[in-house]
C-alpha cells in the first residue's frame, strides 16, 4: 500500500491554497451553524490545511519564539488568561480559539504558498472576485427594479428602501465585510497593473473599486484613498508618470459610475410604488426621502460628509469612548476577549442592549478586551509588518516577487485603515493575506539601513 511522501503532501497544501482563495468571498453561503457558530467552508478548507503542516509546524516550533510569530502566541495566551476573568469565560475561550485559528492559518500559509504556482493563485483570485463582482451587480439592479430580497440575498436594511438605492452586499455577512474582502482582487490587480503594464488588469481594478465604493462604507473609502496614494508613491518611485495619471482617471472613472448607478436606481425606483419612500426611522438624517435619481445623489453625499451628525458615526465614536475607558479601568488583561457586548450590557443597560455588540474600532476594542497587554503585542506586530515594507528593496528582488509583496502591502494597509471602523480581529481572508506576506518576507531581499538606503 502506497504511503503518503512529503510531496504528495506539498500538493495538497497547494490544491487547499487554491480552494481557500476560491471559496473567501462566500462568508454566508454556503455555510453551517454548530453551537451558534457559524462555520465557513473557507475555515474547513483551512482547517486541512492546519492539519496537513502540522508535523512542520511541530517541527520549526522555534519559529514561535522569534517575531513575529512570538507576539502572535503571547497574544494567544494573554487572550486565554484574560478570558479566565470575563464575566462569560466560554465566550472569552471561544474567541481566543478563533484568534488561535487564524494565527495558526496564517503560519500554514506561509509555510504552504509558493511563487512557482503565482499564475494558478491570481488567476484563482481574480476570477473569483469577477464572480462575486457580477453578482453585486446583480444585487444592485435586482434590488433597484424591486426583486425579492431571498432572491438578491441582501438583508431588509441594505435595500433601496433604506437609502433608495441598494448597498451591495456580495455574499458576505455586510457590506463593509464585502468591501474588505474586495481589498484582495483589487490590490492583486493594481499591483499587477504597476508590475506589468497590463491596462484590462487597471480596468479590473476599476471595477473593484466601483463595487467597493457601492458598498457605503465610509472605512472602506479611506481605505480606498490609502491604496490609490500608496500606489501612485510606488509608480513614482519607479518613474511610471504615464501610469500615475491611468491611475487617477481610473479612480475619477470609478466615482463617476458609482454616482451614476445610484442616480439610475433612483430613477428605476421612481417607477416602483411600493418603494418610492425611503424608512424615515432607518435614516432619520437624510435630507430629502423621495427615490429619484437626485434625491438618491444627495442622500450618498450626505451620508458620506455627515461624519458630525451621523448616527451610525456617533455610535462609533460612542463605543470607542466607552471601551477605552474600559480598557483603563481594566488595564492588564482587558474584560476579556469577546465581553465588550457582555460587559457594557451589564454596566450600562439604559445605552446597550445587545450582548454580541462590538466596538466598531479593532485598536479601542483590543484595548478594552485584552488590555494594554494585548494592545501592546498588537501595535508591536503591526510596526514589524509596516517595518518590513519600509526596508522592502524594489531592484533587489524579481518582478513576480515585487507584485506580490505590494498587493499583499495594499491589502494590508486597506484592512489596517478599515480596522479602525470596524472591529473583528479574526477575519480569515486578513489572516490568509498576512501569511503570503510573511511568506514573501522570508523570501526577499531588503535594505541593511533603513533610512539611507544603503545595502
Amino acid at each position: 500500500m502506497k504511503t503518503f511522501s512529503f510531496k504528495d503532501i506539498l500538493k495538497i497544501r497547494t490544491l487547499l491554497v487554491g480552494i481557500i482563495f476560491l471559496l473567501l468571498p462566500f462568508e454566508l453561503y454556503p455555510h453551517v451553524n454548530i453551537q451558534n457558530v457559524t462555520i465557513r467552508m473557507s475555515q474547513v478548507a483551512g482547517f486541512i490545511l492546519i492539519i496537513t503542516c502540522l508535523p512542520t509546524i511541530f517541527e520549526n516550533w522555534r519559529d514561535w519564539l522569534k517575531k513575529p510569530w512570538l507576539l502572535l502566541g503571547v497574544f494567544i495566551v494573554a487572550s486565554g488568561v484574560s478570558s479566565l476573568f470575563a464575566i462569560s469565560k466560554y465566550r472569552g475561550l471561544q474567541v481566543t480559539a478563533f484568534y488561535a485559528f487564524d494565527f495558526l492559518l496564517a503560519y500554514a500559509f506561509m509555510l504552504s504558498f509558493d511563487l512557482k504556482y503565482s499564475k494558478v493563485y491570481k488567476n484563482i483570485i481574480i476570477i473569483s472576485g469577477l464572480v462575486v463582482a457580477a453578482f453585486c451587480l446583480y444585487q444592485f439592479f435586482g434590488d433597484s427594479f424591486g426583486i425579492l430580497n431571498k432572491y438578491t440575498l441582501l438583508l431588509s436594511r441594505y435595500t433601496k428602501e433604506i437609502f433608495g438605492f441598494p448597498r451591495i452586499q456580495g455574499f458576505s455577512l455586510e457590506p463593509l465585510y464585502l468591501a474588505s474582502y474586495l481589498f484582495i482582487p483589487l490590490s492583486l490587480t493594481l499591483s499587477l497593473y504597476i508590475f506589468t503594464k497590463k491596462k484590462y488588469m487597471l480596468f479590473i481594478s476599476g471595477l473593484f473599486s466601483l463595487l467597493i465604493l457601492l458598498t457605503v462604507a465610509r472605512g472602506a473609502y479611506f481605505a480606498l484613498l490609502g491604496i490609490v496614494v500608496f500606489a501612485i508613491f510606488i509608480l513614482a518611485k519607479k518613474h511610471q508618470y504615464i501610469e500615475i495619471i491611468y491611475v487617477l482617471a481610473t479612480g475619477l472613472i470609478s466615482i463617476l459610475a458609482m454616482l451614476g448607478l445610484v442616480s439610475l436606481s433612483g430613477s428605476i425606483g421612481s417607477h416602483n410604488l411600493k418603494t418610492t419612500i425611503v424608512n424615515q426611522n432607518s435614516e432619520p438624517n437624510l435630507p430629502d426621502q423621495t427615490v429619484n435619481s437626485s434625491g438618491n445623489a444627495n442622500r450618498l453625499i450626505h451620508h458620506i460628509d455627515s461624519f458630525g451628525s451621523d448616527q451610525s458615526f456617533a455610535d462609533r465614536v460612542r463605543t470607542a469612548r466607552v471601551a477605552t475607558t474600559l480598557g483603563i479601568n481594566h488595564p492588564i488583561l482587558g474584560v476579556g476577549p469577546g465581553n465588550f457586548g457582555r460587559y457594557v450590557v451589564e454596566k450600562y443597560p439604559n445605552n446597550y442592549s445587545d450582548t454580541n455588540q462590538i466596538v466598531n474600532n479593532e485598536p479601542a476594542e483590543i484595548f478594552a478586551e485584552t488590555g494594554l497587554i494585548g494592545l501592546i503585542l498588537f501595535i508591536i506586530f503591526i510596526i514589524w509588518l509596516v517595518s518590513q515594507i519600509i526596508k522592502y528593496d524594489l531592484n533587489k528582488n524579481k518582478k513576480e516577487n515585487n507584485m506580490w509583496f505590494f498587493a499583499t502591502s495594499f491589502m494590508l494597509l486597506a484592512f489596517a485603515i478599515q480596522w479602525q471602523t470596524f472591529s473583528t480581529l479574526y477575519i480569515t481572508h486578513i489572516w490568509v493575506m498576512i501569511g503570503i506576506f510573511i511568506y514573501l518576507v522570508s523570501n526577499s531581499k531588503f535594505k541593511k539601513r533603513i533610512f539611507d538606503g544603503k545595502s
